[in-house]
């Protein structure tokens, strides 16, 4: 069946040439999800089976250590968890304009990954350390510019972000339900002379306009609904 979005991704203003074909869906999952201390040791105690590892492009042998901070909204009045997410700037120097969580490269002073992701957030978007309940790590996660990124999984609370335009164009929010259920996370496929690349998406529109949340990040939801689902 097709996904309602699926078809409004304007992948050439992303920056993908050619011809690209919309799989599928990865499936359906209907039950609504919440944070809880079970999922946090579910989140330590993961094994590398079924996640995804990388982009499925040609990957730099040099790898380069990163994290981001895969940031979790408290329910509002309407009851939901939400994902905060970030518009890459236009200026920035790799993944340009991309939707992306908050985070970067390990720099020397970072005494371990949540570290990185931690301070790299609260320069992108003003987020408070202090304030943050880390629930754990989803497995590494390697990119086509040859970063290893470690999404660390943590409660943020309700402070509002405050974005250092220089990186962040934008900041905004979505259901966490929306991006944990399989019927939206969308498969998609472009062939050309050297063979076919595939990657996920799950594009979401906020009754304003439409968020294309794909490649790496898209990916990293997938692991982060895959780690909910193990048994």
């Amino acid at each position: 069946m097709a996904h309602p979005l699926a078809d409004l991704i304007d992948w050439a203003a992303l920056g993908v040439a050619g011809h690209v074909r919309f799989v599928g869906s990865a499936g359906q999952h209907s039950e609504d999800l919440a944070p809880s201390r079970d999922w946090s040791h579910r989140l330590k105690t993961l094994t590398p089976s079924g996640f995804l590892t990388g982009d499925d492009r040609p990957i730099p042998q040099s790898r380069r250590a990163a994290a981001v901070l895969v940031p979790l909204r408290p329910p509002g009045v309407d009851g939901l968890w939400r994902v905060l997410l970030t518009q890459r700037s236009s200026s920035m120097p790799t993944h340009a304009g991309q939707i992306a969580f908050p985070g970067g490269k390990r720099q020397p002073e970072d005494e371990n990954l949540i570290k990185t992701a931690l301070r790299e957030t609260h320069e992108e978007v003003g987020l408070d350390p202090s304030l943050v309940e880390v629930l754990g790590e989803l497995p590494p996660y390697v990119t086509v510019t040859g970063f290893e990124v470690t999404p660390v999984v943590g409660i943020v609370g309700t402070a509002a972000p405050v974005p250092d335009p220089r990186e962040v164009a934008a900041v905004f929010e979505v259901p966490l339900n929306y991006l944990m259920n399989p019927i939206n996370h969308l498969r998609y496929e472009r062939r050309d002379a050297n063979g076919c690349r595939s990657w996920y998406a799950m594009p979401y529109h906020d009754g304003e306009r439409l968020w294309p949340i794909w490649g790496a990040t898209a990916g990293m939801l997938r692991n982060l609904s895959h780690s909910l689902w193990l048994t």
